[in-house]
């Protein structure tokens, strides 16, 4: 595939990394859905409207309410999937990729709460509410996140006239089940990676890097007394460099993007100023590792529009590199244009050490 399109794989990607799987309850009434977020990537969520309304069954319905996509302060874009009948077509739909599963983080758990309620038409209330409770999790027993806002599920017991315990006790062999099949998937993945065996499909990585991956290039000046003796002049160094960051309890999926590329680089915990487990992230740095990235790209184009900007970026330097024009200084001038054009912002959040007009006279002085 050569062109941007939306495939199934890609789609799967997309939910792992910028999906959330919801259950709404209100007075008595139940509407499940399946949400897909994005922020800098404008142009991915229509494109996504187009290929679910163009599906060969009919059924599925979706909307997509914009919010202020041009600043980081502006709220999300979202695509909805809603109500049973549509949920369990989408859900239907991601089970059709070519890969042999569907999921490989925690989202495979709530996938398998999601079908539990969409499959079932006469489901007890109190089960729905453990349904609803237990999303978001790695097993069961897991307790609820310290988020403001999260209400316990005594107090949501109470509110709908429920028992202390009875939403849990309902749904203690279901929930057991659940957290069997999620584990025996978790395991499957694990040998068939270990194994060499495993096959990932192009278009649900590159889906993981339209969500919570991307490119990014960094450059350092070293001077010339802290070079071997043979090297008279001072050198800048340019690293290409790509990066996945997602969501506690997605270790796996991480895990299954560096396997898919080669990739052995130490999977990093990013932590709250209070010391809270936030995150986790891979900085892919090695070249030939950043290449097959890239050649994955090349079979299954980027499509969010942003992704592609940075990926280009990495493409310039490359091509640089081969020309031998990193120390040509109009050529780098160039580059470095273009790096800061496409962002400002460092991969892990921070400014960049030094802004273009900084970089550029810097860069000016240590190649002449």
């Amino acid at each position: 595939m050569t062109t941007k399109e939306v495939t199934v794989d890609y789609v799967r990607g997309l939910v792992e990394t910028d999906g959330s799987m919801q259950i709404h309850i209100s007075g008595q009434q139940v509407k499940p859905l399946v949400k897909i977020s994005q922020k800098t990537n404008e142009n991915v969520l229509p494109l996504i409207k187009l290929f679910l309304e163009g599906l060969p069954f009919p059924g599925i319905t979706s909307f997509i309410s914009v919010g202020d996509t041009s600043s980081t302060r502006g709220r999300a874009s979202d695509l909805i999937v809603s109500g049973r009948h549509n949920v369990r077509k989408f859900l239907d739909l991601l089970e059709t990729g070519t890969d042999s599963f569907v999921f490989s983080g925690v989202k495979q758990r709530d996938f398998l709460v999601m079908r539990e309620l969409v499959d079932n038409d006469r489901l007890s209330f109190a089960l729905i509410l453990a349904l609803k409770k237990t999303l978001h999790k790695e097993n069961k027993d897991q307790p609820d996140r310290q988020n403001k806002g999260v209400i316990p599920m005594d107090e949501m017991e109470r509110r709908f006239g429920l028992s202390s315990g009875e939403a849990n006790k309902s749904a203690e062999s279901i929930l057991k089940k659940i957290d069997r099949i999620y584990l025996d998937n978790q395991n499957s993945l694990k040998k068939g990676m270990a194994s060499r065996t495993l096959q990932v499909s192009d278009g649900y990585i590159t889906g993981l890097v339209d969500g919570d991956g991307g490119y990014y290039v960094t450059f350092s000046f070293t001077p010339a007394t802290l070079l071997p003796p043979k090297r008279s002049k001072r050198l800048v160094v340019w690293q290409g460099n790509a990066i996945l960051s997602m969501e506690v309890g997605s270790r796996l999926t991480i895990e299954l993007f560096q396997y898919a590329i080669g990739s052995e680089e130490a999977i990093t915990e990013v932590k709250s100023k209070r010391g809270e487990l936030t995150s986790l992230r891979v900085l892919v740095r090695k070249q030939e590792n950043v290449n097959k990235l890239m050649e994955i790209h090349a079979r299954h184009p980027l499509i969010g529009n942003y992704k592609e900007q940075e990926l280009q970026t990495v493409i310039h330097l490359r091509i640089l590199r081969e020309e031998g024009s990193l120390r040509n200084l109009e050529k780098v001038q160039r580059l470095l244009y273009h790096i800061y054009e496409v962002s400002v912002i460092s991969p892990k959040g921070r400014p960049r050490q030094f802004t273009y007009e900084e970089a550029s006279a810097k860069m000016a002085e240590w190649l002449s």
